[in-house]
């Protein structure tokens, strides 16, 4: 597998998880020993986040965040906060703060994501290899293009409204 493919099954799977997450996270909670999903979910979303400061640390604004995960502005500051009080993240600003507040990763935080991405990808790379690669990137194309007839759907709703 390329490495192109091999990225773009990488998103397609947090995706999915994300998916996954939202629709019943119970049975998905099993996987997660080192963190919970929301926590997983959120590290990924910084890790992968490629503005970095001055020190060389990703960071990502909260408004990013909060786009990424679909959720407002209140809530990703909730879970910043609770990132931050699990030594997880470090919530910080730019000078007054008026451009917005980021966060970074701490060292725990990245430790705690690599060991719960390896737990991970055992799973997900036994469910690719019994789905198929092709069959999954396929399923998940199509659940793309659903969720984005669903939001143009919803967004006529509200501008109806």
């Amino acid at each position: 597998m390329s490495t192109e493919q091999n990225n773009k099954l990488s998103y397609m799977a947090i995706e999915m998880l994300y998916k996954k997450f939202m629709i019943g996270h119970d049975n998905l909670s099993r996987y997660f020993t080192k963190l919970d999903v929301r926590d997983y979910i959120a590290l990924h979303i910084l890790d992968i986040a490629n503005q970095k400061d001055e020190s060389g640390n990703k960071k990502i604004y909260l408004k990013n965040v909060a786009e990424r995960m679909d959720q407002s502005i209140r809530i990703a500051s909730n879970m910043a906060r609770e990132l931050q009080d699990k030594g997880l993240v470090e919530w910080s600003h730019d000078g007054d703060g008026s451009e917005g507040t980021y966060i970074t990763m701490t060292e725990t935080g990245r430790q705690l994501l690599h060991e719960q991405e390896e737990i991970t990808w055992y799973h997900f790379d036994n469910i690719i290899k019994e789905f198929g690669p092709d069959k999954l990137t396929q399923l998940l194309d199509q659940i793309r293009q659903l969720d984005e007839i669903i939001e143009k759907d919803m967004s006529g709703m509200q501008e109806e409204a």
